[in-house]
């Protein structure tokens, strides 16, 4: 819990202190790890996070552990070894908008167009209200050039949060687009 406290307040290095000492003292505590390796991922340490994350699946396989393991992956540029946890988070947890998501990103990143607008398609459905995958979802109906796809995801998410801090920088896509630019 002080390593937890430690890195809510910033001090990541303090953080990792205690939390090397949490896993010395109890080597089997799960939770442990996967703070642990929350922490190397804030750090900019995706591949030490990936052990981590390896240790406390070795203890307890759980769907939020596969999918925390295969977005460090993503970090680390492991675009197959990421598709391949968020797959199995996904075969013990079918309804997780967020693993949806990130496999999506994962599938984009792999060069699955297919896949992506499928994954992203999936989170949204799961959870039309999930800001994260209409705009990942825009932005690569944009870069495919679907126009009217991308405007319609933007356009719903001025909707859902039309003060959003995101909003302005959607709005001037938006008039790009509606321009032809």
């Amino acid at each position: 819990d002080l390593g937890v406290a430690k890195a809510q307040k910033g001090d990541l290095d303090a953080a990792l202190v205690e939390l090397d000492r949490a896993v010395e003292i109890a080597p089997r505590f799960v939770l442990a790890w996967t703070q642990r390796a929350e922490v190397h991922v804030r750090k900019g340490e995706p591949a030490r996070a990936v052990s981590d994350l390896t240790r406390a699946l070795e203890l307890e396989p759980v769907a939020a552990t596969w999918a925390k393991r295969g977005i460090a992956r993503e970090r680390a540029g492991d675009h197959e070894g990421a598709h391949a946890d968020l797959t199995r988070s996904l075969e013990l947890d079918p309804k997780s908008v967020e693993t949806w998501h990130w496999r999506g990103c994962v599938n984009e990143a792999r060069g699955d167009a297919e896949g992506a607008l499928s994954d992203l398609g999936r989170a949204i459905e799961l959870d039309p209200r999930y800001l994260p995958a209409l705009l990942e979802r825009a932005a690569f109906r944009n870069v495919r050039g679907d126009t009217d796809g991308a405007l319609a995801d933007y356009e719903r998410f001025l909707e859902l949060s039309p003060s959003d801090a995101q909003a302005p920088a959607v709005r001037d896509v938006i008039a790009k687009l509606r321009s032809g630019r």
